[in-house]
């Protein structure tokens, strides 16, 4: 029996600790929430929660979502009165709400010695949670027209993943339509890479890039988020689809001609260039592109010709009679005229005008 007792200690030793807050700091939480200061009742509970590297009691937890709950009817009462409303406030309390909901939910399920049973609090979280789901939408939409990015970013990730709680174990959240499901995947998107988050940003991509009205944006988004990130794969993965989806969009062209040139392989450049020509016979960018590729590739007649084409489209490309002029040039010497040109994967203007757009 002792070496039996022995070891039930020795197991209880290595469980992960969950310790009670002190009865006087519950006191104060429960006193500020009494006193209807639910923002000093969350201090409180989040400076506990910095304070210690284990995790609050359940109990404390729940109370936070209590003062969550407070915070918002204050704040939706403030708007409804007019009385210096605060949105941003509103939709903040939201967040906090529900991510007090979920902490709630799995430290009452660790708790659980019979794994038949339901948390305490799981009934009353589903009902609350799915009264205030369709807010969470509003609210990633809310701050992206602010750009107020974190917070976009934030808001529209507590919308996807908080479905898959066990809350919403009993009674799913169906409150969305399957477009603002796909409209929160492109919040987040465009909110990771204006915040300049762009390891997250791909977590939702399958869901926007599935019925999104915005294909060739989100196209042109993603392929700088894998530029951002270094991933040349990803990068002219992204570049591929929107030219295939979108030749005439400028962006995608431009962005893969650069990156055929930086790898030296003129051949794709003329190549994308002639598919390209024959859906729009009035472009002389996609002309000039080409003849700088026959250019580096020293097929003299074919820069000749393809700049001519260019000029007809527009006479304002200057760098037509360049090649032109290199063109004729190399055709009448025994010597071929040499340059030299430089390309580089530098993306970082780029990123900075896209951020300027989104």
């Amino acid at each position: 029996m002792r070496y039996q007792f022995a070891l039930a200690l020795v197991a209880l030793a290595t469980l992960p600790c969950i310790p009670s807050m002190a009865q006087k700091e519950i006191k104060d939480i429960r006193a500020a929430i009494k006193a209807k200061k639910p923002a000093e009742a969350l201090q409180l509970i989040e400076k506990k929660r910095k304070d210690t590297a284990t995790v609050c009691d359940a109990r404390v937890y729940y109370l936070g979502v209590e003062a969550a709950k407070l915070q918002n009817e204050q704040e939706n009462e403030r708007i409804y009165l007019q009385q210096k409303p605060d949105t941003s406030a509103y939709f903040k309390s939201l967040h906090s709400l529900f991510t007090y909901a979920v902490l709630t939910d799995s430290a009452e399920m660790q708790g659980l010695k019979d794994p038949h049973k339901q948390p305490s609090h799981r009934a009353t979280l589903n009902t609350l949670l799915n009264r205030y789901y369709p807010n969470l939408s509003a609210a990633a939409q809310y701050f992206s027209s602010k750009n107020d990015w974190d917070n976009a970013r934030l808001m529209a990730q507590l919308t996807l993943d908080v479905r898959k709680s066990a809350i919403f174990s009993q009674s799913a959240p169906t409150t969305l339509t399957h477009q603002q499901v796909v409209t929160n995947a492109e919040h987040y998107i465009y909110a990771c890479f204006a915040s300049g988050h762009y390891k997250e940003a791909e977590r939702y991509v399958d869901i926007a890039l599935k019925d999104s009205d915005k294909l060739a944006s989100l196209y042109e988004t993603l392929a700088l988020i894998n530029a951002a990130n270094k991933n040349e794969k990803g990068y002219r993965h992204y570049l591929l689809q929107g030219v295939e989806a979108f030749p005439l969009h400028p962006f995608f062209f431009k962005a893969l001609a650069e990156d055929y040139f930086a790898d030296k392989d003129y051949t794709a450049v003329v190549d994308l260039a002639n598919k390209l020509a024959l859906k729009d016979k009035t472009n002389g960018q996609i002309r000039i592109t080409a003849a700088q590729a026959y250019d580096l590739l020293k097929q003299n007649d074919q820069s000749i010709q393809t700049a001519h084409a260019a000029l007809t489209c527009d006479s304002t490309l200057l760098r037509a009679h360049l090649y032109i002029g290199r063109g004729i040039l190399s055709q009448s010497t025994r010597y071929p005229v040499t340059h030299k040109h430089t390309f580089s994967r530098d993306i970082s203007k780029r990123l900075n005008n896209k951020k300027r757009m989104v």
